[in-house]
């Protein structure tokens, strides 16, 4: 069976079989080296699954899709390409300024149970700063990007 795939027809069964038979032997060498190397294949081997059984039945499979067309997904993914320019220096600056004059001033050691937060700052600071992150891109996104994406359809559109 043939599927249309830009200006070709590629047998797609076939090139999912092949991509299968390339990607696993050099998963498999790539991962033996790590530390935490069958779980990391196991993740990419059902990642890889759900690429070619989306792939196969034409990107249109019912709770993936459903997921995937979600409002706030949406959102997040017209902000995403922010979030990964803005993230580094985010957490950068947040850190070193903000956060850790903070964090090293609080008397862990008076305080029972919650001393051993000492030591997992990152409890606090992932939601912390995906959200802050998050709140930034969405921002640059209205007042930066919009008008930017407006004037481009405006004079090359």
């Amino acid at each position: 069976m043939y599927q249309k795939v830009g200006r070709q027809s590629v047998p797609y069964k076939k090139f999912s079989e092949i991509g299968v038979l390339i990607a696993i032997p050099a998963m498999l060498l790539a991962y033996s080296r790590t530390h935490h190397g069958m779980l990391h294949l196991l993740l990419t081997l059902c990642n890889l699954y759900l690429v070619l059984h989306a792939y196969n039945a034409g990107f249109a499979i019912g709770s993936i899709n459903k997921l995937l067309t979600n409002k706030h997904m949406l959102n997040i993914g017209q902000v995403s390409y922010g979030m990964y320019l803005y993230h580094n220096s985010m957490q950068y600056y947040l850190t070193r300024y903000i956060f850790d004059p903070i964090w090293f001033s609080i008397p862990f050691r008076q305080m029972g149970f919650l001393a051993k937060l000492e030591f997992h700052a990152w409890i606090i600071k992932f939601p912390l700063y995906t959200l802050i992150t998050f709140a930034l891109a969405s921002l640059s996104y209205k007042l930066v990007e919009t008008p930017v994406l407006k004037l481009k359809d405006k004079y090359f559109g």
